[in-house]
Formats: structure tokens, sequence, C-alpha cells
């Protein structure tokens, strides 16, 4: 039976891409994902592993490293698996990658552009983009140097691969050969024949072999504590939202229960509100009956005033009519009395002139 290999495996990857006999396929390889402005025409194999820094920190260590014909240095890794600072480790590399370029008294017009080439088996960044190129530039886009680029592809976000796209290509075969005794149709050319060759005689090479079987069993190991790791991170975030969920329905409910406190209490201020309205109106009511009974009695009183009054002045008209009377029956009291002595001194007139006429003695 053939035995088939995962060119994502360290081993393999670097029997394909490591070896100086046949180091056309990482120039074929890095011109498909870095697309430079000037093609890489030749590389130079470099020690991939960085000594300890000059404070003596730890080292570092990629699976190939090379510079090109001009002198452009390149870093190329595989990664199954990824761990917790993940992003933070693609920096140091490049940094410790551009750093060893000096040596003491060297100026910095010696540096040249160091350019990292990561391919992931697995999701790295946030939405499913294959391909992820990073520089150093401002907020605004504004590019610092040309010296730092980081191109990260994730083989879980390829789509179904256009043959015609060297980059999509290659990437189609590090994801899939695993499961090839031959080449599929449209890939039965150059490079990938050649490729494809030289996994074969790895699988073949029982010393390679099972260096390559012990490291997929450690890469074997490595995902299993891996995943119970991202599972147990799963359960705790879990744990953490539904420890803030609760946290926040706590809150709410005692915000709610709050808010129905204050609801209440205006309710019942409302209540007392309106029942001390209801209050006030009754009495403004009852003052306006008793202000309406004080205006009838005020108006019965002016009508009864009104009534006296009237009875007063007929009082006085009937007084003015009896004094009128008694002062005619008066003047024609008079009047009768001046006409009876009227009368009598007539009388007494005619008597006495009668009595002149009976007594002779008076002539």
């Amino acid at each position: 039976m053939q035995r088939l290999v995962n060119p994502m495996i360290d081993s393999a990857f670097k029997a394909l891409f490591a070896n100086p006999h046949h180091s056309h396929l990482l120039v074929d390889l890095l011109n498909a994902v870095i697309q430079p402005a000037i093609p890489i025409l030749s590389v130079e194999y470099l020690d991939p592993v960085d000594g300890p820094d000059r404070l003596e920190g730890r080292g570092t260590s990629v699976d190939v490293k090379v510079k090109d014909s001009l002198g452009r240095r390149y870093q190329i890794e595989v990664q199954v698996v990824l761990h917790p600072a993940f992003a933070e480790r693609i920096a140091l590399t490049w940094s410790r990658m551009y750093d060893r370029q000096l040596d003491r008294g060297d100026g910095f017009d010696k540096l040249v552009p160091v350019t990292a080439v990561w391919i992931l088996e697995r999701r790295f960044g946030p939405d499913d983009r294959l391909h992820r190129h990073y520089a150093l530039r401002d907020r605004q886009g504004g590019l610092l140097t040309d010296h730092c680029n980081i191109h990260v592809l994730e083989l879980a976000n390829l789509p179904p691969p256009d043959l015609e796209d060297p980059m999509e290509t290659w990437l189609y075969f590090l994801k899939e050969a695993r499961d090839w005794q031959n080449l599929p149709p449209g890939l039965d050319r150059s490079p990938f024949t050649e490729a494809m060759q030289i996994m074969k005689r790895f699988a073949q090479d029982d010393a390679q072999y099972y260096r390559y079987m012990a490291e997929l069993d450690a890469e074997a190991e490595k995902l299993t504590f891996d995943n119970a790791r991202e599972k147990y991170e799963r359960q705790m975030a879990d744990f953490e939202r539904q420890k803030e969920k609760y946290a926040r329905q706590t809150e709410e409910m005692a915000q709610m229960q709050q808010a129905l406190t204050t609801v209440q209490e205006e309710k019942e201020r409302a209540q007392a509100e309106k029942e001390r309205a209801q209050a006030e109106k009754e009495r403004a009511q009852a003052e306006k009956e008793r202000a309406q009974e004080e205006k009838e009695r005020a108006q019965e009183e002016k009508e009864r005033a009104q009534e006296e009054k009237e009875r007063a002045q007929e009082e006085k008209e009937r007084a003015q009519e009896e004094k009128e009377r008694a002062q005619e029956e008066k003047e024609r009291a008079q009047a009768s009395e001046n006409k009876a002595l009227r009368e009598l001194a007539g009388q007494e007139a005619e008597v006495a002139r009668l009595r002149a006429l009976l007594d002779p003695s008076s002539d």
C-alpha cells in the first residue's frame, strides 16, 4: 500500500522546500504568494535557527529561511496547530530575522526587506479571507517602510481553487496532497509533478517516513491537547458569558424591581395627588356652593330689603297721601269754618240790621 504524506507537517514541508537541490520549488511558491515587483530568480538557504538575543533571551526557529540574489530575506513557516499569542510569535520571528542582519558597527543602510510567509492549516483571522498581507502602515494607510511584509495564508479558507492562479494551486497542493496517490486532473504539470515525486520518495524512505510519523503523532497529541484546551476555553468562555448574562439578568431584574417600586410609588403618589385634588375639588365645590348660598341669601336679603324699601316707600306715599288728605280735610274744614263764620257774621249783621229796623230809638 502506498504511503501518503501530509506536506503541511514540518519534515515533509522541508523535504519539498528546504532542499537546495530543488530550490526552484521554493522560488516558485514565493513568487506565487508575494508577487514581488522584481521576481525572485534564485535563493540561498540560511540557518533557520536564530540564536538568543544580546540580552540572553530565547532563540527562535522557522521551517525555511533564505535570501535571494538581491539580498532580500524570506522566512517560510507552516503551522497545523495555532497556540495562544500566535500573532505575537509571527511578529517576533520576523523581528529576529530583521535584527540579525546587522553585525556590531554596521549601519542601518545595510538593512534589507524581510518577508515572512506563514501557511496555516486552521483559521487565523476573524473572517474568511485566504490571504492576509501585513505591513508597517499608519492609521491613514501611509507606509513607514517596505522592509516589513508578513503574508498569512489560511488553508481553511481556500475556496474551490483556480488552477490558473499559481498561489491557489500551490495552496491546493499543500492542503489536499495528503490524500493523493497521483495528481488530480489539471495539476499534472511542472512544478507539481516534481513536488509529487519528492513526496513519494520521502514516503518510501523509512527513516524519513518514521520521523514524519513521529511528528504526525506529536502533532496529533498537540492537536488533541489544543482541542481539549480550546474546548475548555470555550466552556470557560460560555461559563463567563452565562455568568455575565446571569449578572446582567440579575441587574436587569433589580432595575426592573426598582422600576416597579418607583412606578408603584409614583402610582401611589399619583393616587394621593388625585385624592388630594378630589378633596380640593370637593372643598372648592362646597365653597362654591356656600358662596352660591351666601349669594342667594344676599340676593334674598337684597330682595327683602328692596321689598322693605318699596313697602316703606309705599307707607311713605300712603302717609303723604294721608297727610295730603288730612291737609285737604283741614283746608276743607277751615274753609267750612270760614264759610260758617262768614255766614255767622252775615247772620249777625242781618240780626243787627233787623234790630236796627226794629228799634226806633236807634235813629
